[in-house]
């Protein structure tokens, strides 16, 4: 069984706030933000956030609603735009009949959110190794067509290697797209610090500190290459990222005071 920590449902911007209330009517509270949210503290929001928390008191259950599937707009700006075009109902299981993202679109996420995030839970990388496996070469070359015009296939090389050397996945050779490159190699090196310690936590409350801070700073890392990884020049790239970390504490500070 995978086990996880939320449900993630997407909604276009301009129905946020009627899903935002929708969501209060069945119970649920919003934990993040946690202040007041008409159409312009939303408007500020959506520029440097990806999605709003709730929580259900009777059960603890969490649903995140995404307006996009990346904090950095940069990272999946086609599917971003485009999801409510490219989602289907599922055909049987469980499942059937809920709109989802169709397979590419799932591969190419589950690689920028798994890479974005340095693999820190093993269970994205699990997710890589059965669509890497299971998924026909021609969704597998579209998914990583995706990712090129983004300039992300440093992240899908780096994922692939780390699965392989991991989890011993056999990747076919529609992936020789995704060779591995020095851009590639420097995030797998980031991203192994994460997989090597993912589930050792040591006793000693010094040395959990000492890690914590050690993870904190190659997450740092990680994230800034990658974000640096979807743009030419770092410039384009991290200038609107700087100014996502300044404008979320802006946007929390404001919010409080209105």
């Amino acid at each position: 069984l995978r086990e996880a920590v939320d449900i993630d449902l997407l909604v276009r911007p301009e129905h946020f706030l009627q899903a935002d209330a929708q969501m209060e009517r069945l119970g649920y509270v919003r934990c993040y933000p946690d202040f007041a949210l008409d159409p312009k503290a939303f408007s500020g929001l959506q520029r440097v956030e990806k999605s709003a928390t709730y929580l259900r008191s009777g059960d603890g259950t969490q649903v995140d609603l995404h307006w996009r599937t990346a904090r950095n707009p940069y990272l999946r700006p086609d599917f971003d735009r485009t999801w409510p075009d490219r989602v289907a109902a599922v055909a049987g299981g469980p499942w059937a009949g809920l709109p989802c993202p169709n397979p590419a679109d799932t591969l190419s996420y589950v690689i920028v959110h798994g890479c974005h995030a340095g693999w820190v839970r093993l269970k994205w990388l699990a997710d890589l190794h059965h669509l890497a496996e299971s998924l026909p070469d021609a969704l597998v070359a579209q998914s990583l067509d995706d990712l090129d015009k983004t300039g992300l296939l440093p992240l899908a090389a780096s994922a692939r290697s780390l699965c392989e050397a991991t989890l011993g996945t056999e990747f076919s050779s529609v992936w020789d797209k995704a060779l591995p490159t020095p851009a590639s190699d420097r995030l797998l090196c980031l991203q192994e610090g994460f997989v090597a310690d993912a589930d050792v936590q040591p006793s000693n409350p010094w040395t959990r500190a000492v890690k914590k801070r050690r993870l904190q700073a190659l997450r740092k890392a990680l994230r800034q290459d990658a974000d640096y990884r979807a743009h030419q020049t770092r410039i384009a790239v991290m200038t609107p990222w700087l100014r996502g970390r300044v404008g979320r504490g802006l946007v929390t500070a404001l919010g409080r005071r209105l």
